[in-house]
C-alpha cells in the first residue's frame, strides 16, 4: 500500500495552507510538487530533497521507515509547505 501526496507551492508557501499528512510505518509516501518558482523540497528527519520549477514538478517516493512528526519545507524560501505524521 502507498500514498501520493500532490501539494501545490506558489511564492514557497503551500497554495492550500500547511496540512499535515498521516502516513502508515513503513508506507511507501510519494511526493508530487508543482511550483511557480525553482526551488527544492526538503523532507526533514528523512534528509530527503526534491527540486521543482515551473512545468517541471518533482516527485520523491521514499519509505516512511522513521516514526515521528516531520517539517516539509521549501529549501530556498525557507516555507513550511507540510507535515509529515508517521506511525
Amino acid at each position: 500500500m502507498g500514498t501520493t501526496i500532490e501539494v501545490e507551492v506558489a511564492g514557497g508557501k503551500p497554495v492550500d495552507g500547511v496540512q499535515r499528512y498521516r502516513i502508515d510505518a513503513r508506507d511507501s509516501v510519494t511526493i508530487i510538487v508543482v511550483g511557480d518558482t525553482a526551488d527544492e523540497l526538503h523532507i526533514h528527519g528523512y534528509d530527503l530533497v526534491v527540486g521543482f520549477a515551473p512545468g517541471q514538478p518533482g516527485s520523491i517516493t521514499f519509505e516512511a521507515n522513521i516514526p515521528g512528526i516531520f517539517e516539509v519545507e521549501t529549501h530556498h524560501h525557507g516555507d513550511l509547505v507540510m507535515e509529515l505524521q508517521v506511525g
